[in-house]
């Protein structure tokens, strides 16, 4: 009896139109996860080591999943640039993927592992880009069969393959955002009245917070296409109506967009502009705008040989090659229903209300205001040129094309009227499959991964891994601090040399132990004190280093031109001839500082370290300006012209060049540590530099000096008789 009321009510319940619409939804998310485990082959993969290849952003986001797990969110991180930490309040796109790392602090419910966490999101963006586009294809009057195709193939567009690493590729609101456009066309209510207050109605509401919180170029996307698409519909129209919902629903959509920038919008309120932070020249929406050939021209790493040497003729020989080589093409299927839709749109026109004009009107807007030196360059020069990478774009054209596909595929079905003979049915059913796995092999990379592939990466993480596991083991303490040379600027600072942007974020992302890394200084702020690295000498970065209470140096070899051969021996020499520990693939050297940390305190006071730490962590700029552009020393620094060291002699001031004869008479073994002459450039620049606010009873510079080199072998005073102090050069002591 309980059995058979069991099943009753699941008959019931599965008759109800919105199970069925869930269901096919659901399987539409299964057949994509299945899609992207076969493409990338994961019963290969290491579930705890990156499924991304080496170089783009996917380090940071890694720090930026782990700080979200560690703190809550990753507006602050308090490991990476040490000793003050990480503010993440001037890089603002962050702050538009709220919903990504809102997914991803889910996922760690079940696992604490960032890198675990950041593979589950990167391919669960497959399913959900799949379902999204499902349920605005339904919404618009695609059938269930032809739906399930054209979404598994949108979430398998080349894009998705070649682009992984980067959270906006998981672009499950790309469908959300076409849908708003083509709701504004086909002239639905986007709003209802409670009394006489108008409210968005459900479902505008659900999509324009899942848009707004996906990436600022969705967002972006979706509010131009609204200010551009809507005058034109409502002047063809010759209607008011159009326009008024464009401006309701882009209103919507530019009020949530600020309102999650409103923490960056607050701390720039409260401390400044930071100008050296995401600088977008207006030429470079040139650079990464969208052709029509990067549309229709093949992979280059198309499976067919004939296609694949067609795309690399092209992706070799053009000089805008956008973003990335291949990137942009929608696949056959794509291309023939970008064809078919504006096809569509100037053989029907938008008087009438129709889905696949209107979606042929999506996409010919879309290609105009993107296309290189298009309307995208206009609002680069008179708008904003913070919007640069317009190719991203292909991504909405894509399912606007693939929903022409849904709609075309639709009306050769119901030609052959299947509901006439089962048959016809089961060839609709298995013609549909055959396209799906034809549109999928198609779109899909040819070798995108591999057993070796992986093998491969898993053993130069782990190797990565273990290295930074015995750095930690020589750390002394809790909360241990870590050198990292050469200086680079973050974020977005570029290669340096062989070195990749974002390296010195690895061992951060590969240790759970409490470590801070001086890597990760936001630039453009006072904690940004790494360019000033370059007016100490190796002897007097290095003394300045451990009073700073830095344990140890982490050198990575590959930013310089001599493999930093030089510099491991200056500091090798600095530190009494103390070999470094090499990683197996010889990329970094780490250097133990404890030595000198301990005689350090045995020769100085605890005030006399803070100022001579302070000297090397809170320089005081000599130029007002703040950021990296104070000086051309310092643009040098960010990886532009010679190679960056953390202080080569390219970088020094001619002051303090070289070493004087007095300092090169210092030896770590024999000479002590406290500088004997004040011509040394250990304290050449220090007259430049101003500490914190007085404590006690403050010193000249010149006092100070006096009374260190005044004491050879007694420990110096606590203080110093008052003197006249020099303006702008005091330094400051506690008892």
């Amino acid at each position: 009896m309980l059995r058979s009321r069991l099943a009753a009510a699941v008959i019931s319940l599965r008759a109800r139109p919105w199970i069925r619409e869930a269901e096919w939804t659901l399987a539409t998310g299964v057949v994509a996860l299945l899609v992207a485990v076969v493409t990338f082959q994961l019963w290969w993969a290491n579930p705890h080591t990156p499924i991304v290849p080496e170089g783009g952003d996917y380090l940071v986001n890694l720090a930026l999943v782990k700080a979200m797990m560690a703190h809550g969110w990753y507006w602050h991180v308090p490991e990476l640039g040490a000793p003050f930490g990480l503010n993440m309040y001037d890089f603002s796109p962050v702050f538009s993927d709220y919903l990504h790392f809102g997914l991803m602090k889910t996922f760690s419910i079940v696992s604490q592992d960032p890198i675990l966490v950041f593979n589950a999101f990167m391919i669960a963006g497959f399913p959900l880009a799949a379902m999204t586009a499902f349920a605005v294809q339904r919404d618009l009057g695609v059938t269930r069969a032809a739906a399930l195709v054209t979404s598994v193939a949108f979430s398998a567009l080349p894009y998705h393959f070649l682009a992984i690493g980067w959270t906006h590729t998981a672009y499950y609101a790309v469908p959300l955002v076409a849908w708003l456009v083509i709701v504004v066309i086909l002239g639905r209510p986007v709003w209802t009245m409670h009394g006489r207050i108008p409210l968005p109605t459900l479902k505008v509401a659900i999509a324009v917070f899942i848009v707004s919180g996906a990436s600022v170029y969705w967002t972006a996307f979706c509010f131009v296409l609204l200010v551009i698409g809507a005058p034109v519909v409502a002047l063809v129209r010759l209607s008011w109506q159009p326009l008024l919902r464009g401006a309701a629903v882009a209103g919507m959509v530019g009020i949530l967009a600020v309102a999650a920038q409103a923490p960056s919008i607050i701390y720039h309120a409260r401390d400044g502009s930071n100008k050296s932070v995401g600088v977008r020249q207006p030429f470079e929406s040139e650079i990464y705008g969208l052709k029509l050939a990067d549309l229709l021209i093949p992979s280059q790493h198309h499976p067919l040989s004939f296609l694949a040497n067609a795309g690399k003729r092209y992706d070799t020989t053009t000089t805008i090659p956008a973003e990335g080589p291949s990137m942009a093409w929608l696949g056959t299927l794509g291309s023939i229903g970008l064809l078919l839709g504006i096809g569509a749109l100037f053989r029907f026109g938008l008087r009438e209300p129709r889905v696949l004009p209107a979606a042929g009107f999506v996409s010919l807007t879309a290609l105009l205001v993107s296309w290189t030196g298009g309307v995208s360059s206009l609002i680069a020069w008179f708008v904003t040129p913070h919007v640069r990478a317009w190719d991203r774009m292909c991504v909405v054209i894509g399912f606007t094309a693939l929903l022409s596909i849904g709609l075309g595929l639709d009306r050769i079905g119901r030609r052959l009227k299947p509901e006439a003979k089962r048959w016809r049915r089961i060839a609709i059913g298995g013609g549909l499959a055959v396209l799906l796995v034809l549109a999928v092999i198609d779109q899909t990379p040819k070798g995108l991964r591999s057993e070796a592939f992986y093998k491969a990466q898993t053993a130069v993480w782990r190797s990565q891994q273990q290295f930074t596991a015995e750095v930690v083991y020589r750390l002394p303490r809790r909360d241990a601090s870590v050198l990292q040379l050469p200086y680079v600027p973050f974020p977005e600072a570029g290669p340096q040399l062989n070195m990749p942007d974002y390296e010195h974020l690895r061992p951060y992302v590969q240790t759970f132990a409490p470590v801070k890394w001086s890597g990760g200084a936001m630039k453009g702020r006072p904690t940004d004190w790494g360019p000033e690295m370059a007016n100490w000498s190796t002897h007097g970065l290095v003394i300045r280093a451990a009073a700073a209470r830095f344990d140890g140096i982490w050198l990575d070899r590959r930013a310089y031109a001599d493999q930093g051969a030089a510099l491991t021996a200056e500091l090798s020499a600095v530190l009494g001839g103390q070999a470094p520990l090499n990683s197996d693939d010889g990329r970094i050297s780490y250097f133990d500082l404890q030595p000198l940390e301990r005689e350090q305190a045995a020769r100085y006071t605890r005030a006399e370290l803070r100022v001579l730490g302070d000297e090397f962590v809170r320089p005081r700029r000599s130029s007002g300006a703040p950021g990296l552009a104070a000086s051309s020393r310092t643009q040098r620094l960010n990886g532009t012209g010679s190679a960056p060291t953390a202080h080569s002699r390219s970088t020094i001031p001619p002051a303090s060049r070289g070493k004087s004869s007095c300092e090169q008479s210092l030896t770590a073994q024999s000479a002590p540590l406290r500088p004997q002459c004040p011509s040394s450039p250990l304290w050449g620049a220090a007259e430049r530099y101003r500490l914190p606010p007085p404590v006690h009873r403050s010193s000249s510079i010149a006092e100070y000096l006096r009374a260190i080199r005044s004491s050879s072998s007694s420990r110096p005073a606590r203080r110093f008789p008052s003197t006249r102090a020099i303006p702008d050069r005091t330094y400051t002591f506690a008892s």
